[in-house]
């Protein structure tokens, strides 16, 4: 293996890897893929999910042999050991934004099955950045500057998706904005470890909790809509589903799924987010890029104050997802 495709393992289940500059080459034949594909032309900014998806795969991977590659090489770290792959240099930094996301939304689809950012303007390529929404607005995207609390992506969804991506067009200046992940696994084997802890899996296993839906992500988009998916909070293979908000706000509306031993696994669970071993710590560097398994790790992002911090994410389910 040469120096520029070598791995780092950052911590046990968090990978880091080199890849080639090539690939970013093939942008004219992957654009031309997906506008014979969508029968317009396209930018990343407006991308949506294809009605077609396993066509437009085997088409982007058949027209670029870098494409293929690259998928290839973060499939095999993501389908072995890793619940997350970073890359500290993409490639992209001299590209505009919407080719970045074209390519962005491109490695996504060969990977798998790109979703919607939300039901109404189905954008599959959503911007990252500070927002002056009020906090009363039930937000679920990341991108207000205030702390993002240990949680996975789309866990008031039905299916979440397996994969996210998130990659830094412009990282933040102020010192904060840091991404914090941590495979799933050492989380519950912290709760194993103590008869208080697996007392907490058992009940997280059994009970199906209200998960609220954040506003943005309802059919009007208005925060009065109040709707919820019943799911247990953790799931076979260390699945977990999480984000502390969506829950308190689910079982403040209906209290009647509220319950002094679900109480007490949700403290577990907090005392393990907070003290489980082998968290990595990093900053998104410009031009960086991590993919994260999103029902194998958690993650969670500091408080930041550069209101100019710009990031582009992806959601998107493997390819051996049920349509």
């Amino acid at each position: 293996m040469t120096e520029q495709l070598a791995s780092r393992l950052l911590a046990d289940g968090i990978e880091e890897i080199d890849i080639d500059s090539e690939w970013v080459d093939d942008l004219p034949v992957l654009r031309d893929v997906l506008e014979r594909h969508f029968g317009s032309a396209v930018a990343g900014s407006r991308l949506t999910p294809s009605p077609q998806p396993d066509e437009l795969r085997a088409a982007l991977l058949n027209r670029s042999a870098r494409l293929a590659d690259l998928v290839e090489r973060l499939q095999g770290v993501l389908l072995g050991d890793a619940s997350a792959v970073v890359v500290r240099k993409m490639h992209l930094d001299h590209l505009d934004v919407d080719d970045r996301g074209v390519l962005l939304y491109c490695l996504a689809a060969g990977m798998g099955y790109p979703t919607g950012a939300d039901p109404r303007r189905n954008q599959v390529v959503w911007p990252v950045t500070a927002s002056a929404r009020s906090r009363e607005f039930e937000a679920a995207r990341p991108e207000l500057d205030f702390e993002a609390e240990y949680h996975t992506d789309s866990q008031y969804h039905p299916d979440p998706e397996r994969y996210f991506l998130l990659y830094a067009v412009r990282a933040a200046r102020c010192g904060g904005g840091d991404n914090r992940v941590r495979a799933n696994a050492h989380i519950t084997e912290f709760l194993a470890g103590t008869p208080e802890g697996r007392k907490a899996m058992r009940v997280l296993e059994a009970l199906d909790v209200p998960f609220r839906i954040p506003s943005d992500y309802a059919d009007s988009g208005e925060a009065p809509e109040k709707r919820y998916t019943f799911a247990p909070i953790l799931a076979e293979r260390n699945t977990l589903r999480w984000r502390r908000d969506t829950v308190e706000k689910g079982l403040a509306d209906l209290p009647e799924y509220d319950h002094p031993d679900l109480r007490d696994a949700l403290g577990m669970l907090e005392s393990a987010l907070a003290e489980a071993p082998h968290e990595v710590r990093l900053t998104l560097v410009d031009d960086s890029f991590i993919v994260v398994d999103n029902h194998r790790a958690v993650h969670a992002r500091t408080e930041f104050a550069d209101l100019d911090r710009h990031h582009l994410g992806i959601r998107f389910h493997d390819t051996q997802h049920v349509r």
